[in-house]
């Protein structure tokens, strides 16, 4: 997809589409989740600070998958960081898999 500020620039603007509210980048923050010895997901998330949205303060964001789609994630409890946010992401893949 070009330079990590095409990249950024890309993942604001969903942000600020889906969650009618602007979206400011913070920092990228590398995540690994292992669970059982394996490799569940390992990249860096995209930290970004909410302003105007009702419910949540940030939003973490990154691709994901085979077809290297973006995944959002509001920090609405029980998310709270990155880690959690990839945690979430996860659960919601394999809960749609059942």
């Amino acid at each position: 997809m070009g330079t990590k500020q095409e990249y950024l620039d890309s993942l604001k603007s969903l942000i600020e589409q889906s969650h009618t509210c602007a979206a400011h980048y913070l920092r990228t923050q590398p995540v690994l989740e292992v669970f059982d010895s394996t490799t569940l997901w390992h990249g860096d998330v995209e930290v970004f600070n909410l302003v105007g949205h009702p419910q949540a303060s940030r939003a973490y964001g990154w691709r994901q998958g085979e077809s290297e789609e973006f995944a959002i994630v509001l920090e609405i409890r029980p998310v709270n960081s990155p880690r959690t946010a990839v945690r979430a992401s996860i659960l919601a893949e394999l809960r749609g898999k059942e």
